[in-house]
């Protein structure tokens, strides 16, 4: 199998059970975090509020799910005031005190950082080492990544040194590599504080340590989920290409994630599941799967050998932490076997998720207070900022709140000084419930408000039509000049309607009157004089104008003039 572990998928998912209850707790965290942000957010959480289109890392949102607010802050303005090659530098440090290989030096001189982003890791054929294609961002993310890559590049030019190329870069997939640059990202979170990124809090160092792991649960714990899940469904692609891939691949990310697509956007339109280029390739995640959980057994192995005194490097520093030669045999080891059997170089015969919980049990009384608390439980004391509709698509860029530390009692506490702050408070105090019903009662006047505008406008527009068909009436009522046969006199007819047309009009019944024939009567007439009398049964009359003696007396010499 490429993969190289056997019954991968089945222990895979035995492990993702283990883990699954943790997650869950974390999920609950995150979007109670989420909901101080935006209006609402559902169980499922949309991918758009996590700051990523696939929802795999949730370190974009750090901000938003940290209690400490100011620990991004002052990690994020470090960390800006560096270029993307001090961050490569800062990472290739940090390898080479831990005891990994120095990387050649044609790394940093024919990496490319003026590029685009995300980074792409490119290793030769020859042994001369790795380049980085990148862009010139810096950012936490940034930062993660910087360590992630050095500390993979780091495995390939160790196990470079006693392998040929199909021995380092063949068609296995081993999880070796992903294990080191999680690693990388994790040592790399711990050494905030030695980096100069960060001044440790004397006042609160436990504080400080558990928030530095939360940085690790958004950066790890969403990628369990996703990447058994996306084997999962590329595995039914496979077997089954008639089904539809998309809505199945979504119903297990929310399952397994607990993750949705915008309510806005369908589900084939915001997520292709082959704009992942591993499963585009047919490349199983599995590898990263098991990756992903090994870092926390290779930490685990890295403190034991630090001693008692420098367990948790999260509170100490990694200060000098070193690799052993186990260590480095595993990883000279590359693909010349299989990778479950190279991690027996450091006594690790099995996956397992122990150091995984172990690592993150410091969270456990944060995720398990804030899962018992209801949102009217934890109102900030400060003034909430103005909430989001969780349909506009876009990355959380809010402030995050302070929170109420948690502690045993923290439920108790919180319901009993709101059971007892209720019924004392004065009427003049501008409490949450009085600026929520202020607020209430603003839409509630803006609604007539509107409604009336609308009204005005509407009225507006009938007067408008209504002039026009008036106008219209009064020049169809106008006297209208039609020519008769005879050149020198004209008729007026006086039109006292515009609507349905005579049963004939006034020159036929002038033509029948001459003729001798008498004037039918019509069926209805619209043509009428206003002397006439109602009893007159003529359907029209005309007034013949008689034109002046003089000008008849003019007409009569020029024609005959013309004669002559």
């Amino acid at each position: 199998m490429q993969t190289d572990w056997k019954n991968g998928y089945s222990k895979a998912q035995k492990l993702w059970a283990e883990v699954e209850p943790l997650y869950k707790k974390f999920h609950d965290y995150v979007r109670r975090r989420l909901q101080k942000v935006y209006a609402d957010v559902p169980e499922d959480i949309p991918i758009h509020l996590l700051g990523s289109p696939e929802g795999i890392d949730w370190s974009y949102i750090s901000k938003e799910a940290l209690l400490l607010e100011d620990l991004m802050k002052s990690v994020e303005s470090s960390i800006s005031q560096q270029d993307k090659k001090q961050l490569y530098i800062m990472a290739e440090k940090m390898s080479q005190d831990l005891g990994l290989p120095e990387l050649s030096h044609s790394f940093l001189e024919e990496s490319k950082f003026n590029g685009q982003c995300p980074a792409d890791v490119i290793f030769a054929c020859s042994d001369e080492g790795a380049r980085v294609m990148t862009c010139n961002a810096t950012s936490w993310i940034d930062y993660l990544e910087a360590h992630e890559n050095v500390f993979r590049a780091s495995y390939f030019t160790l196990a470079a040194r006693t392998n040929s190329y199909i021995f380092r870069h063949g068609n296995r997939y081993s999880a070796i590599p992903e294990a080191m640059s999680g690693l990388g990202a994790l040592l790399a979170t711990a050494n905030v504080v030695d980096a100069k990124l960060l001044s440790r809090d004397p006042s609160d160092p436990l504080g400080q340590a558990v928030n530095l792991r939360m940085l690790v649960a958004l950066k790890t714990l969403p990628r369990l989920p996703y990447l058994l899940g996306v084997d999962l469904c590329r595995i039914r692609d496979a077997s089954n290409p008639s089904h539809p891939l998309p809505p199945y691949c979504w119903q297990l990310r929310k399952k397994m994630q607990r993750v949705a697509p915008p309510d806005a956007l369908k589900e084939e339109e915001i997520y292709d599941l082959f704009a992942d280029r591993a499963v585009a390739s047919n490349a199983p995640r599995l590898s990263e799967f098991a990756g992903t959980i090994i870092q926390f057994q290779l930490y685990e192995y890295l403190t034991k050998l630090a001693g008692s005194s420098r367990r948790d490097l999260f509170k100490l520093g990694i200060g000098n932490l070193q690799i052993d030669d186990p260590f480095r045999s595993m990883l000279r080891a590359g693909l010349t076997q299989p990778w479950p059997e190279v991690l027996g170089e450091i006594n690790i015969t099995e996956i397992s998720t122990a150091p995984l919980l172990k690592f993150f049990k410091p969270l456990l009384p944060i995720l398990e207070d804030m899962a018992t608390l209801d949102s009217s439980d934890y109102e900030d004391e400060t003034e909430s900022p103005p909430k989001i509709e969780t349909s506009s698509v876009s990355t959380p860029t809010t402030k995050s709140i302070r929170m109420p530390k948690p502690t045993d009692s923290s439920v108790q506490s919180v319901k009993s000084a709101a059971s007892t702050a209720a019924p004392t408070a004065s009427e003049d105090t501008p409490t949450e419930s009085n600026l929520a019903n202020d607020e209430e009662n603003n839409m509630n006047t803006s609604q007539p408000t509107t409604i009336i505008a609308i009204g005005g406008i509407l009225l507006g527009v009938v007067i408008v039509v209504a002039a026009i068909f008036i106008v219209n009436r009064r020049r169809k009522s106008q006297p209208e000049l039609r020519k008769t046969s005879n050149g020198a006199q004209y008729e007026a007819v006086i039109r006292r309607s515009a609507g349905r047309p005579a049963s004939f009009s006034p020159a036929a019944a002038k033509r029948l009157s001459e003729n001798g024939n008498s004037t039918p009567k019509p069926a209805f007439s619209t043509f009428r004089s206003p002397a006439s009398s109602p009893d007159v049964e003529s359907p029209t009359e005309t007034i013949v104008l008689e034109e002046t003696e003089a000008k008849r007396t003019s007409q009569t010499s020029v024609i005959s003039n013309i004669r002559e």
